[in-house]
């Protein structure tokens, strides 16, 4: 037992600062929900972990030592887009964004990249470390959804024989379609002129709603307003 804790204490620092830095790079090389990997100032790729293989399709005898602007598309390439995200990092420290990128088998998916420049204690430019995350299943998620709305303002402005509007908490009239004034070839009976008691966004529901009523009674003579109107 006092051999053991002699022992340990006679580790050399370097012993356990060595055995840490083995662990962590087991950490990062294990993880598979990220892409993690280190560039050098040119923007060589100098590791590869197996979340940036299941993510990228390139296993580490692939793309280690080639440049990373081949995960880029021909279009981000051609206008120096990997070579501009370094340059960002590098003048701020870190640069963040969202784009596509390029598997192996050429398919694209949509990214979150991060870039961090990583300096030694003197300041000194040694590389990059490059994490990125497939958030194509999210893009897909969010597009639907557009679609989804685009598709339902469509169907609801399509609609000709009725007035439809959203009221905010204050009841004022925040969107909403017009009725048609007139059919083709049947004109529209003027008691619908009341149709659409907030036409313009902003206007509250009872001072459209008082309004549309003396034009429904001008338009109607001398008949009483409906119950309900």
């Amino acid at each position: 037992m006092e051999h053991a804790a002699r022992d340990k204490k006679q580790d050399p620092p370097t012993s356990r600062i060595g055995a840490q830095t083995d662990l962590f790079r087991t950490l990062v090389e294990g993880v598979t929900d990220y892409a993690i990997f280190v560039l050098s100032p040119d923007g060589i790729v100098g590791s590869w972990n197996a979340g940036a293989e299941r993510i990228k399709g390139y296993s580490a005898e692939d793309i280690v030592g080639q440049h990373f602007s081949r995960f880029y598309p021909p279009d981000a390439v051609a206008r120096g887009w990997p070579q501009d995200e370094l340059k960002q990092a590098r003048k701020a420290g870190r640069f963040e964004d969202e784009g596509w990128r390029v598997r192996k088998d050429g398919t694209r998916f949509w990214a979150n990249v991060i870039i961090t420049a990583l300096r030694s204690p003197e300041g000194t430019l040694l590389g990059f470390s490059k994490i990125t995350r497939d958030l194509s299943e999210r893009r897909a998620q969010e597009e639907a959804l557009r679609q989804s709305e685009e598709n339902f303002r469509l169907l609801i402005e399509g609609v000709k024989d009725h007035a439809i509007f959203l009221l905010d908490p204050g009841a004022a009239s925040s969107a909403g379609t017009r009725a048609p004034s007139a059919s083709r070839g049947s004109p529209r009976p003027k008691r619908l002129a009341a149709t659409s008691p907030c036409s313009t966004p902003g206007r509250t529901f009872s001072a459209a709603s008082r309004s549309s009523t003396s034009t429904w009674r001008a338009a109607s003579g001398s008949r009483r307003k409906p119950a309900g109107v």
